[in-house]
């Protein structure tokens, strides 16, 4: 079924709307702007059997992105909407997102800053869309961005003027804390193991994936990044619970397995 699917893409790996079953041509040339979704029943078949084809087959749609800018996914006869709904946005780099923690293609990361400017560039002042249920998937999505451009760390408590950032360099995380004084924040564990008890970290549709994650029973020293300043030093289940952070710049890693390095 999943090499029908993916005969049936379009040239650069994209989906379209509706394909004929039999001939596998396409009925709706228009692109799904649920793509990812389907690549993600494929990246798990990769990670069930091993077989790279399905692996390149979402790498090759990922590294399609940047020729879509901008893409009217969801088309509305209205002039005031000339890229459509949000709602297509929203799906679109939802998928993107779930495949990208995976595999993180350079082409792809670009297209989802890109297109979540323009995504967010359609809320209106008083902070709707536009005025209907589905504005949760544009709140998702939001998230959903949000904690990638964080790796998962998240304020105990949120307030207004507090942000939270993050990027990885190898096993380290380089966090940026922006707050009026000490703020409390959450590290994220692995949640497909400790909560659903998956032997693997399978893509999950609707899911909020995990970027750094710590192990609970690990040690972690937390510094800051020019030498000779204190650090702290915290087991991984005490940074999931929450550890309180000066503002400014931390390096976070670990201290690998007892008996514990210097």
């Amino acid at each position: 079924m999943l090499d029908r699917i993916l005969e049936s893409a379009a040239p650069d790996g994209m989906l379209y709307n509706q394909v004929d079953a039999a001939t596998l041509k396409p009925i709706d040339t228009t692109l799904s702007d649920n793509w990812g979704y389907v690549y993600g029943a494929v990246y798990t078949f990769y990670q069930c059997t091993g077989e790279t084809k399905y692996r390149d087959a979402v790498r090759r749609a990922l590294a399609a992105l940047p020729a879509h800018r901008k893409h009217v996914w969801e088309p509305r006869n209205d002039p005031a909407m000339p890229l459509g709904s949000f709602d297509g946005y929203a799906d679109a780099i939802e998928s993107a997102i779930y495949l990208v923690n995976r595999e993180p293609v350079p082409a792809a990361l670009d297209w989802i800053e890109s297109e979540m400017q323009v995504m967010l560039g359609m809320q209106r002042p008083d902070g709707h869309v536009e005025y209907w249920y589905g504005e949760g998937n544009f709140n998702r999505t939001a998230l959903l961005y949000a904690l990638m451009q964080s790796q998962g760390v998240r304020p105990a408590r949120w307030q207004p003027g507090v942000s939270v950032g993050a990027v990885r360099d190898g096993e380290r995380l380089l966090l940026h804390v922006a707050a009026g004084g000490p703020l409390a924040v959450q590290f994220d564990h692995a949640r497909h193991r400790r909560v659903l008890n998956l032997d693997r970290n399978y893509v999950r549709l609707n899911e909020f994936p995990e970027w750094f994650v710590v192990d609970e029973n690990t040690l972690y020293r937390i510094r800051r990044p020019d030498a000779g300043t204190a650090e702290i030093v915290r087991l991984g289940s005490e940074l999931v619970a929450g550890v309180e952070l000066a503002p400014g710049d931390w390096v976070v890693e670990s201290m690998g397995p007892p008996p514990y390095g210097k």
